[in-house]
């Protein structure tokens, strides 16, 4: 593999991995303060009435994939410098 391939590697796990724990964590999210915020506020006696903001959520999930590429380039790097000949003939 190239560097360029390996860094393309890393990238799209660190992509599909955020995915999946954005789509996971924010249907939990929500569900879980949907029912939270029932309970507060019917021990309050108010009306529960729950609004998702729903540009906010995307683009508070979009920049969390962002930001988990961002962590994930150093890494990247160093897994493209890595020379994976030299260290297997080591064993």
């Amino acid at each position: 593999m190239t560097r360029g391939q390996v860094r393309a590697v890393i990238a799209w796990q660190t992509t599909l991995t955020l995915l999946i724990a954005v789509a996971v964590g924010g249907a939990l999210g929500i569900a879980g303060g949907r029912l939270a915020w029932r309970a507060f506020a019917g021990s309050l006696g108010v009306v529960p009435v729950v609004q998702v903001p729903a540009l906010v959520l995307v683009l508070g999930l979009a920049a969390l994939v962002l930001a988990g590429n961002l962590l994930a380039s150093l890494p990247a790097a160093v897994a493209a410098r890595t020379r994976p000949g030299v260290s297997l003939r080591t064993e």
